[in-house]
């Protein structure tokens, strides 16, 4: 029989953070379902060394916090305090601000999904998805409590 060990992707940060250092991209498989409905739980992404300066409103970057790494959409930039504002496609309300040193990387390519409107996540289109998530996630969340209550 074999056995599964659940790591927490903190435990690889020390390496990835090394490697995106070296200049080298790293693909990693995502986790949760924050930016569904253009990533979801399982897409490989491609992610590269971030240039915060050159970073754009609709950019999915990948940062730090306490205990993970999040790969969410850039939707606000204050340049006076140095603050990133970032929100999952599938969410209503922004995260909470961070820092240019949390900021670890760029999603830059889908490697691998099972969903088409995974590539749309990445590319010119992230501006308008950055302008439109909110509604897009209301929309999703008023359908599924419509579907649950004719199920149930």
């Amino acid at each position: 029989m074999i056995s599964k060990e659940v790591i927490s992707n903190i435990d690889f940060s020390p390496l990835l953070e090394e490697i995106l250092e070296q200049g080298k991209t790293i693909q990693i498989s995502l986790s949760g379902m924050s930016m569904f409905p253009f990533l979801r739980h399982g897409d490989i992404v491609q992610i590269e060394t971030a240039d915060v300066e050159k970073l754009k409103i609709g950019d999915v970057i990948v940062f730090k916090t306490e205990d993970k790494w999040v790969a969410h959409r850039l939707i606000k930039r204050n340049i006076k305090q140095n603050l990133f504002y970032t929100r999952g496609d599938g969410k209503t309300v922004k995260d909470i601000p961070i820092t240019p040193e949390q900021i670890k990387g760029v999603v830059t390519k889908i490697v691998k999904s099972r969903w088409k409107l995974a590539h749309f996540a990445v590319g010119k289109c992230g501006k308008i998805i950055a302008c439109c998530s909110p509604i897009v996630a209301m929309l999703i969340n008023w359908g599924i409590r419509i579907f649950y209550r004719k199920i149930i």
